[in-house]
């Protein structure tokens, strides 16, 4: 092979192999972004219920923070609540929202600097589980101006007969209590049990304030 040719062949060599490694750089370089994008895409709040290596403790714990650390106060309409922290579990290799396994959530609180014969005045909340488009579970609303219009009573009014959603109360006196702390959280499966319980220890432990609701009508 003359000299020319050997140069043009090693010429043309060297520029296949460079093309071949540019290529697999790029190659590489798409499929860390391609894993990056699938990381920030696959859902960071999914719980796996079939996992051997998580006990039913840590799972109900987990849940418990999942929940706790998404609560928020929210306001629609004039109507306020509580939208609580939302997370997808995985059973069976089916990913499924935390609706599918608890249909129904309640709220309990109790008043703060009220009693009555020693016991609090307590009001509970309770509605069907459904998600927000933010991925939360979204709240019971109540109408505090339909509720303190009326004469402070012990006993339930329907919010929603539709949705089936009510809010009771207890150990009232001849005053609406203003502030409400947020004390137990329950959520109820399929079959009406009460399967996970959130407590008062559990919300001071996850947050780092109290919260609850106001029944004190802003100034107009």
């Amino acid at each position: 092979m003359s000299s020319s040719k050997y140069n043009i062949f090693l010429s043309t060599t060297f520029c296949f192999l460079a093309v071949l490694a540019g290529f697999k750089i790029q190659q590489n370089y798409l499929s860390q972004f391609d894993s990056l994008n699938y990381t920030m895409r696959a859902p960071s709040n999914t719980l796996d219920m079939d996992s051997t290596d998580v006990s039913e403790t840590q799972i109900e714990l987990n849940i418990k923070k999942k929940i706790i650390q998404g609560i928020k106060n929210t306001e629609t309409n004039g109507q306020i609540g509580l939208e609580l922290g939302g997370f997808y579990y995985q059973i069976e290799q089916e990913r499924k929202f935390a609706c599918d396994r608890f249909p129904r959530i309640i709220l309990i609180f109790e008043a703060e600097g009220m009693a009555t014969s020693g016991d609090k005045p307590q009001m509970e909340i309770d509605g069907p589980c459904y998600i927000t488009e933010k991925g939360q579970i979204g709240a019971t609303l109540i109408s505090v101006t339909d509720i303190i219009n009326r004469v402070p009573f012990e006993g339930e009014i329907s919010l929603n007969e539709e949705n089936e959603s009510y809010i009771r109360f207890f150990n009232l006196n001849d005053e609406w209590p203003q502030t409400w702390a947020l004390v137990n959280i329950y959520l109820e499966n399929n079959e009406g049990v009460s399967e996970i319980e959130i407590t008062t220890l559990d919300l001071m432990k996850n947050l780092n304030y109290p919260l609850g609701l106001s029944f004190t009508l802003p100034e107009n």
